[in-house]
């Protein structure tokens, strides 16, 4: 089982909307284990995608399915102008 995390950080004040939009396309999308998660304790305005998957070739066929999609494009755009930059991006076994 792998297990994908996304990290971003997002501007102050933008927390709410930058997961609304990540929670509506997790949501679309049934194909993968998912969690979102936002800061309790620890980094201020930081929200964490976890996508969970069986092998590296389900991972490879979800986002290449995923990226030919139009919504997918807009989705980025639209996260991109909520970020403050510096994520991240990890590829986890779960034992």
């Amino acid at each position: 089982m792998l297990v994908e995390r996304f990290t971003w950080h997002v501007k102050p004040g933008c927390i709410d909307e930058f997961t609304e939009l990540l929670d509506a396309e997790t949501q679309r999308h049934d194909k993968a284990t998912a969690r979102i998660y936002t800061s309790y304790i620890g980094p201020n305005n930081t929200v964490m995608w976890e996508g969970e998957f069986e092998d590296e070739e389900e991972r490879q066929a979800f986002w290449e399915e995923w990226l030919q999609q139009p919504e997918a494009q807009v989705l980025m755009e639209k996260m991109t102008t909520l970020e403050r930059g510096g994520g991240s991006r990890e590829l986890w076994n779960l034992v």
